[in-house]
């Protein structure tokens, strides 16, 4: 593994579309003070905001997150870059923010991680090879009955 964890993880950046998304922004009170009455509340834990594409659902976030301090992490969802629909960079981009913002996240996450031991058994038959050296293995796809985690 090259590198340290801190170099192969970063935040997606949003810089430019928040910048896009804030150029225009009319502000609608209505949905705000809602959004507001709804983060006063003990008992709700999803605000669901909907509407038809274009009228300023993204706007609304992202004056959200330029404003509210409570607002530590955030992701859109840019239909155009497959790479930030997956859930797995989503999930890393957003870990990177909350360790920025909380101090001891990074370490909480951490201690919630169940180590895994694999142990495998490789066998590779080189018939010819002079001057070279392997470097790297890559598996695809083993078979599971080989494969043991402990």
């Amino acid at each position: 593994m090259t590198g340290s964890v801190a170099t192969q993880l970063k935040a997606i950046a949003f810089d430019d579309d928040i910048k896009r998304l804030l150029k225009d922004f009319t502000r609608r009170e209505w949905v705000l003070e809602e959004i507001n009455r709804w983060l006063q509340q003990e008992n709700n834990r999803f605000f669901l905001l909907t509407g038809e594409p274009g009228v300023g659902k993204s706007a609304i976030a992202t004056h959200l997150i330029q404003t509210r301090n409570d607002i530590v992490a955030y992701h859109f969802c840019r239909s155009q870059d497959i790479e930030e629909m997956k859930p797995g960079r989503i999930l890393r981009s957003l870990m990177v923010q909350l360790g920025k913002t909380l101090p001891h996240y990074g370490l909480a996450l951490v201690n919630t991680i169940k180590p895994v031991h694999l142990q495998a058994e490789i066998n590779i038959q080189v018939d010819k090879m002079s001057d070279s050296e392997i470097a790297e293995v890559y598996i695809e796809n083993p078979g599971l009955a080989r494969l043991k985690a402990y």
